[in-house]
């Protein structure tokens, strides 16, 4: 993902991901914050898009993926600048 716009700007979020298990759920992380988790309905493969609203210069944002066996991934995190 390149670096987000500043200025509180909308900036497009696509997250795919395959397990090894199926996901319990996915979770933005933005600025130390969890958004609202999205279910993985029992997927192992799990794709997701939207917007982020609002990033202001300093935050940054990274996605975890939790599946049903406890194992968890998460990405590199992203920086506005």
């Amino acid at each position: 993902m390149p670096p987000a716009p500043a200025g509180g700007a909308e900036v497009p979020l696509y997250v795919a991901y395959a397990g090894t298990a199926p996901v319990q759920e996915v979770q933005v992380v933005r600025t130390g914050n969890p958004l609202a988790p999205f279910p993985g309905e029992g997927r192992r493969d799990v794709q997701l898009g939207g917007q982020l609203e609002g990033l202001e210069p300093g935050e940054w944002v990274y996605v975890r993926v939790v599946q049903t066996d406890g194992h968890a991934a998460w990405s590199s995190p992203v920086f506005v600048r």
